[in-house]
Formats: C-alpha cells, structure tokens, sequence
C-alpha cells in the first residue's frame, strides 16, 4: 500500500501545567485539510506518569486519558481513524512537540492507547507512529541503492568504566554480533583491533561514506547537559558532551542517514534511569540537528527485544525504504514483549526551511503543503511581498553557508553578501578531489544546462582554465542580466569555451529567480509560447544530444517544469528516438530509498524515452562518472 491519510498531532506549551493540542487530518489526493474546531489543551502530569514507568500498560493509558481527556480531541481522532480505515488507507500519526514543549519528548509515547478501547496505538502495522522534528539544517537527503548502503557500528567501552559506580563494561563481542546480525546483508565497517573510539575516530569514519550509524554506548546526565562515555586516545573514559557530539556530526558534508543509538543491553527491562535517558535524549537533538532519522531505546530494553526488534526494522527498511513503516512492522514483530515500546524514531521534517518559513508566516493550508517550498514562498510572496521572499532565501542561505564552513572561511567575509560567500564556499570545496562541480567542469562538454542560481558550475570552470559564457533566460521582462550570448550569433561553445545557461536565474538578479508557484508557472508559459526565449545553441543540444540530468528529485518543481520546457521545444520528440537519456534523480527526502516508486514515476512521466537511471547521489553519480571518463 502505498497511499496514507495522515494525522498530525501538534503539542506546544500552553502555560505551565498545561500543553496546547492541535490536530491536522488529511488525505491523499485532497487540497484540504480537517482540523479542530477550537483550541484544546491537554494536561500531561510528567511526574505521575514517571512512577508508572515499570508498568507499560497502565503508563500508556493513563497518558491516553490525560491526551485525550479533551472531548474534541477524542472525538476528532476517532474520526480520522476511521475516515483512514473506511477507504483501506494506512493512518501516519506524526507527533510534532515543539521546542517550547521540549520535555514533553521524555515521555512514553509509544505507549499510547487508544482512547476507546485501550488498545496499542503504536503496535498496528495499520498506524505508522513517528516523532517529527523540525531541523535547523535543509541539506537535501541523499539516497543510495539499498546494496550500496554502508553502516559503522561504532562501540565504546573504555577500560575504565568499571570504576564508575553504576556502570559495568559493555560486553563488546556480543553487542558486535548482535548488531551485525540485525544489519543483515550491509556492509558493516568496524573499529579494527587497535582503534579506540574517540570522538576525532567516529567523525574521521562517518566520513568515509557512512549510511548507517550504529552506536553503543553508556551515557549519563550531567551538571548541565547529557553526556555520552567515549574513549580517549589511550582507550580510557573520555565524557564528551552531547551538544559536542551533535555538532561535530552537523559539520560532516553528509551526515548519516539514520542513527541507530542503541542502549546497551540486559537481561531484563528495568525503569530507564537518568543515564538511559541520557543517551535516548540524544534522538530528537540528532533530528533538529538534520540527521534524517534517528532511533533511541527509552529504557533499559532487553536483549530479546532487540535481537527480534531489530532484524525486522533493518529487513522491511531494504523493501522499500520507508522508514516508518519497517518501523510499525519491528514493533508489531515485538509486541507481545513487555518493553515493546522502548524504541522511538525520531524523523526530520522534509524540507526544514519551508517548514520554517510556513510557522513564521502562519502557513494555513495542508500539513504536507507546508514542506512544499514554492508553495510556502507562493503564499509569503502573496500574503506579505514577493521582495520578501528572496530576503528570506538570502538570508537562510548565508547563515547555513556560514554554519557550514564559518570556520573555514576569512574573517572578512562574516558579514559578505550571499554571492561572495559562494565564491569562497566553491573554493574550498574544490579542494577535495571529488568535488562533483571540480569533476564536470573537466570533462569536455561544450553545454552545461543549470537550475541552480549560484555560480558554483562557473567558477569549477574557470578555475579548469576555461572560458565559460554565462547566459541567463530571460522569461519574463524584469530581468536586468543583458542577455549577451543571445546576440552574439556568431558564438559556438566547445570544451574550451562552453555555455553555462542558467535556466532558473542568478542570485545577483533576484528578478531572474525562479521560487514561488507563480514563477515555475510563468516560466513555462513562457518558454512555452516563445520558443526564442532559448538560445539556438541550447535548443540544438536538448534536441539531439543525450542529456544527463544531475540532482534532482522526482517530485521536484525543477526538474518537472525542467523537463516539460525541454520537451515543448521544436524536435523534442526527437528526444523519444536517441539512444538513451541517462538520468540520476534522488527519489523524495525522508526515505532511504524507494526504486519501484521511482521506476513507475519515471516510466510513466518520461513516456517511450529510452532512459537509463542511476540511483544514487549526485556524488555517487560523478565518482561512478570520473571512474568510467578514467577507464577510456
């Protein structure tokens, strides 16, 4: 099944006993969304709820009752439930604890009850139970086949932990078996014999290309924030900060894709001590921090559990990739076990900028909507000014440049406009060798086609020692860039002096920019009932020459209005006749991977195009790329 109604519940304080509740119901293929008639709250007695911790059950119900102890609350849930259940729809239940309600995450949601029969909300493969966090980072999330992904199991056991009170060593063996039998048929990477594992050793492996981490370690409540028990560098306790830990995984170019924190193991469960609750605690920082998906243990969770938990969730992920899914299916897989509840999964919201940017401005229409980027930009262009929608972008831009790579980059530029930070940022990252912009700006191709409205493709090629002409498109009648290569009849790219077409505009036209709905809109119309709008050289190559298409994503507002602008020029169903178009796309963000929906999606879209796909990165692509330019 692959369509989902979904329900989100939303909790923000409300004042100091109490929390607001706000309930959103949407379905597949509707613009509309249901929500609450009026304004509910909720009581949630956190330290009630604490003395029923060693009694799931009775825990999950009364965290229920207080919940839906609202009558329009209980009644709402009950109807989208069975709204979902009436159409044979699967329900998504999206917890989104907002950062004023923090602490709310320290409780056992995945205890809940249902409120009418008091029957395991989070056990039903029917219910697919997350926790979403919004995240300060919008980096796209990179996707690999499920053959190629990679997982550390990174374990910490200094040598002197036996000294602390409370803590006894981390039966390493065993927990490497445990792990590696969960992560079935992935290549595994350990720590070799001789390896501590500090802090510098899990940065310097996760750079190594790393999906999945695993992660297994003590950890414990500090003075003022949680710490994890690493090693130093001759194998004894090293206490590194959480917050240290999450940035330093926030400064990697490609965090992992999901991180396993897996608490280490007993015999039997017991209440989760402020040290459990320390590392578990780790799961909704990683998320706001970007890491697509984390799962934490929220007590002491036996080994049984986990040695049946985890083999499910890592087998349904390799199916199709859904996250929360594989998850709903490993829960049920345990459900008769008494700490059935104790794994959480923490998700990132999709797109992390417009769900910013839709709280700020009071977005009103659909939950899903409000990840939707040119639609959220549609509405602040409309409801505010279309101005502020590029101040917004510049700005978001220079504080994640700048969050980035601040460190690295001359103090002069701390408060530089937008496109000189570019600039710098391209030249360090040209530095490394595979650079995806340093490798296609060295291979002999006389055309580059972008949607990006940075200069990043431009800079790689003169830094190549090329001679790039820059041209923009000019689709409505506000863009001030003169339109230089158009005129010059004359000119012919080759290798030495190619075309860089900016389809989408340049930051340094804000005018040219292609953001909101309106603007994708108004360019294809455009390009549509002007075919000059192109230029000849452009036209020509889209026409007849086998096309490469580079990071974009099926759902994509780029790559679509992309694809129908080449499509409605003169010759395109040419493009029907060649030998083959080969295109890498990332399939949507928040799944690991999801080919059968891609292939379909792609099949049908492209019509009878003869198309090779490539799934993987961007990243992945132009290694692959560079290898085979190598080979000839």
């Amino acid at each position: 099944m692959s369509d989902y109604a979904d329900l989100e519940l939303i909790l923000t304080r409300w004042d100091k006993e109490s929390y607001r509740v706000e309930l959103r119901y949407s379905q597949p293929g509707s613009e509309a969304d249901t929500r609450l008639d009026a304004p509910a709250t909720a009581r949630l007695d956190r330290v009630a709820l604490r003395a029923l911790e060693l009694q799931p059950d009775a825990y999950g119900k009364a965290l229920g009752a207080s919940l839906f102890g609202d009558a329009q609350i209980k009644t709402m849930f009950a109807q989208a439930r069975a709204s979902a259940q009436a159409q044979n729809l699967d329900l998504r239940l999206r917890l989104s604890i907002d950062p004023t309600a923090a602490e709310l995450h320290e409780l056992h949601w995945e205890t809940l009850r249902d409120p009418s029969d008091n029957s395991s909300l989070v056990t039903s493969e029917r219910i697919l139970f997350t926790r979403y966090l919004a995240a300060q980072d919008f980096r796209p999330v990179k996707i690999k086949p499920q053959k190629d992904l990679r997982a550390l199991v990174f374990i910490s056991n200094p040598t002197n932990l036996g000294d602390l009170d409370g803590f006894a060593p981390i039966d390493a063996a065993g927990e490497l078996e445990r792990a590696q039998k969960a992560l079935g048929n992935l290549t595994v990477t350990t720590l070799a014999p001789h390896e501590f594992a500090t802090l510098n050793r899990l940065v310097e492996k996760l750079r190594d290309d790393i999906d999945i981490l695993y992660l297994v370690a003590h950890g414990a409540a500090g003075a003022t924030e949680s710490v994890i028990f690493l090693q130093d560098d001759t194998g004894k306790l090293h206490d590194v900060a959480a917050s240290a830990l999450v940035t330093r995984l926030n400064e990697l170019q490609d965090p992992p894709r999901l991180v396993v924190l897996a608490a280490c193991q007993s015999a039997n469960m017991a209440a989760a001590t402020d040290n459990d609750r320390a590392l578990a605690s780790l799961g909704p920082r990683l998320a706001s921090a970007g890491v697509p998906a984390v799962i934490a243990m929220q007590g002491n969770i036996t080994m049984q559990t986990v040695a049946q938990f985890m083999p499910v969730f890592f087998r349904e992920l390799s199916r199709d990739g859904q996250i929360d899914r594989a998850m709903a299916a490993a829960r049920a897989a345990v459900r008769d076990n008494a700490d059935a509840w104790m794994p959480v999964l923490f998700l990132r919201l999709r797109s992390a900028l417009a769900a910013r940017w839709a709280k700020k401005y009071s977005f009103p229409l659909a939950p899903y909507a409000a990840e939707d980027l040119p639609e959220v930009a549609q509405y602040i262009a409309v409801d505010q000014a279309r101005f502020l929608v590029h101040d917004e972008l510049e700005q978001a831009l220079k504080q994640e440049l700048e969050r980035r790579f601040g460190l690295q980059l001359a103090p002069a530029l701390q408060n530089a406009p937008l496109t000189e930070l570019v600039h710098a940022v391209g030249a360090l990252t040209r530095q490394n060798a595979h650079d995806p912009y340093a490798v296609l700006a060295h291979l002999p191709f006389p055309v580059y086609i972008t949607t990006n409205p940075d200069s990043l493709i431009i800079d790689a090629l003169q830094a190549a020692g090329k001679e790039p002409q820059v041209e923009l498109c000019q689709w409505n009648d506000n863009i001030t860039t003169q339109a230089l290569a158009q005129t010059a009849s004359s000119f012919v790219p080759d290798e030495k002096h190619p075309l860089v077409y900016c389809l989408f505009g340049q930051y340094g036209d804000p005018d040219s920019q292609v953001i909101t709905e309106d603007d994708y809109f108004d360019y294809l119309i455009g390009v549509t009932s002007n075919k000059d709008l192109i230029h000849h050289e452009v036209k020509r190559m889209l026409t007849d020459s086998a096309l490469l298409f580079l990071g974009f994503q099926l759902d994509d507002w780029n790559f679509r209005v992309l694809y129908r602008s080449i499509m409605s020029q003169e010759g395109g169903n040419r493009r029907k006749n060649l030998p083959h178009i080969a295109a890498q796309i990332d399939p949507a963000e928040g799944r690991l991977i999801e080919p059968e929906r891609a292939r379909k999606y792609l099949e049908n879209y492209f019509g009878n195009a003869d198309i090779s796909i490539y799934w993987g990165s961007a990243e992945d692509f132009i290694k692959d790329l560079e290898k085979q330019g190598g080979n000839q």
